[in-house]
């Protein structure tokens, strides 16, 4: 796939459309500030950030997007499944911090995250997949 357009479609999937050349990543949940781009200049911030903040995007891109790319215009998967996002960030927490899977559950722990409580069997039913 041509590089461009697969900057593109990362661009549709993981930002909001952009407002005032203002976008907000849905990966980052509550905590998303916006990141500014101007028109023209490409998707560099957009693409350090999630480089940088997300390492694990373009896997996740994959299992989401597998069949069909983003449309612009048509509502990103990520716009809606907070879910699924808040998984993802559990997995990638737990694995590359090495990280007991009991922290999910851990009250103490929770209080220092943005995530949101998940089960220690949902966890790893979908660290298992």
């Amino acid at each position: 796939m041509d590089k461009t357009l697969e900057t593109k479609y990362h661009i549709l999937a993981f930002f909001s459309s952009p407002e005032n050349d203002k976008y907000k990543c849905y990966l980052c949940q509550k905590d998303s500030k916006f990141l500014t781009q101007k028109k023209g200049s490409g998707y560099t911030n957009l693409t350090t950030h999630l480089n940088k903040g997300h390492p694990g995007f373009k896997e996740l891109y994959l299992q989401v997007y597998s069949e069909e790319p983003p449309v612009e215009g048509k509502p990103s998967f990520f716009s809606y499944s907070s879910k699924i996002v808040n998984i993802y960030d559990w997995i990638s927490l737990v694995t590359k911090c090495k990280l007991p899977i009991s922290h999910c559950e851990n009250p103490d722990f929770l209080n220092h995250t943005h995530l949101e409580g998940i089960s220690i069997k949902t966890l790893t039913k979908y660290m298992n997949k």
